[in-house]
């Protein structure tokens, strides 16, 4: 459920980026000084900028979930009171 909610937000998000710069088209000045200075369409603007702001959280969010899955897993590997890597009499016999 909460995979649909997510991807509707998304594409809604999208949806209102999209009408929101197909309505402002008028051309901005864009200055980085001693780089460039440009004339683009504000609509170009927008669309980098959400680019840019769309990858910073996706790249946040999977950094986050890798943190917390080691976390998860240093936590279950202290609590078995054993390394992730050690053998207990338990464990079956490695052949070949």
């Amino acid at each position: 459920m909460w995979a649909r909610i997510r991807w509707g937000l998304i594409i809604s998000g999208i949806l209102v980026l999209v009408i929101f710069s197909l309505a402002n088209t008028a051309p901005v000045e864009v200055r980085m000084p001693l780089l460039f200075d440009v004339q683009v369409p504000l609509a170009m603007v927008l669309a980098l900028s959400a680019l840019i702001g769309f990858m910073v959280g996706a790249l946040w969010t999977a950094w986050m979930l890798r943190r917390r899955s080691a976390q998860s897993s240093r936590q279950t590997s202290r609590s078995n009171g054993k390394s992730p890597g050690a053998k207990t009499p338990s464990d079956p016999p490695v052949v070949g």
